[in-house]
């Protein structure tokens, strides 16, 4: 069965009947659910998943349940009780529980939960589970919510999708999804400190304004810290320089106006922040192990110059720029 709950969008006879183990006190949702009987080799399935923003009198009670399960906060506040333990939910928190765990959820009345959920079961759940990083309470914090979010969205699409390879490509994306939570973990003391505070405003300025900022050093300025601070921040966070994370959203960007558009290489160089066309190709090769011109799928306007198609070559002019 592959189907999608959402009470605001279905009436009628068309509506899927609510499961019983939903809870109850969802403003809005989208549900997904699966077949687990069609999962690969019978070694780990996704039976159920989804999107919840929860009213304030959203509370769930249980003393077991039949899948293991793992959620994710990407707004508001509320709690989890679990093995005795009470967390505070916050954005950017993940817990989970297993068949036969006692737990409670609540939300905040004032700022409710919005929150992802994905329900596991199959030969390999109990061994996903344990490969979650959760601490004695069942909960965690992650380093960087935005990849983690995204990666339970795209689990959520997979599983509305009506397609026969739609159990696989949940399953491949949860893969994914255990490699990132335990890359990201941390410690909830870590992620109460300024310093991660700083990050994420740091962060945000990239975000934000990468196609204009000529150089991490700018962000620092913004910030009122050292470039120093901000590349031990990075380092510490999210394993790359502040520099490299800024590259990478400068060639992001340059790639797809390459792809998506017509726009010719100097055009692209000058819109993410690079006055210099040759350098801007150096470092689009550095980045992508190709010149400018193979992500290309347009015809060279009429425009360009004889300069401009060297700058898109692999030529040796394009290692000669300053």
């Amino acid at each position: 069965m592959i189907g999608a709950l959402n009470p605001k969008s279905r009436k009628g006879s068309e509506a899927l009947k609510r499961p019983a183990f939903l809870a109850e006190h969802v403003s809005e949702c989208r549900y997904f659910f699966l077949d687990d009987s069609a999962h690969v080799g019978g070694r780990l399935a996704i039976p159920c998943g989804g999107w919840e923003r929860c009213t304030g009198s959203y509370v769930v009670r249980r003393n077991s349940f039949r899948f293991f399960a793992v959620e994710y906060v990407a707004e508001g506040y509320g709690s989890f009780t679990c093995h005795g333990l009470t967390t505070q939910l916050q954005p950017g928190m993940l817990y989970g529980y297993a068949p036969g765990s006692a737990h409670v959820i609540t939300s905040s009345a004032e700022q409710p939960l919005v929150k992802y959920f994905l329900d596991f079961s199959g030969a390999e759940a109990k061994r996903s589970f344990d490969r979650l990083p959760l601490g004695e309470a069942g909960s965690i914090w992650m380093r960087q919510p935005r990849v983690i979010q995204d990666l339970f969205q795209q689990i959520v699409d997979a599983g509305q999708e009506v397609s026969q390879l739609s159990q696989r490509l949940c399953c491949a994306i949860f893969g994914v999804l255990l490699l990132r939570l335990d890359q990201n973990a941390m410690r909830q003391e870590e992620a109460a400190s300024g310093a991660f505070e700083t990050y994420e405003r740091a962060y945000q300025e990239l975000r934000i304004g990468y196609q204009s900022l000529r150089s991490a050093a700018d962000v620092a300025q913004r910030l009122d810290i050292t470039p120093a601070y901000l590349a031990r921040l990075f380092q510490r966070y999210s394993n790359t320089s502040p520099h490299r994370a800024l590259t990478a959203m400068k060639m992001a960007e340059a790639a797809s106006l390459l792809v998506a558009t017509s726009m010719g290489v100097t055009e692209v160089a000058a819109r993410v922040g690079y006055s210099d066309p040759y350098h801007f190709s150096r470092v689009f090769k550095s980045s992508y192990g190709r010149a400018p011109m193979h992500f290309r799928v347009h015809p060279r306007g009429a425009g360009q110059t004889a300069r401009e198609m060297d700058i898109m070559s692999d030529g040796a002019s394009v290692e000669t720029g300053n």
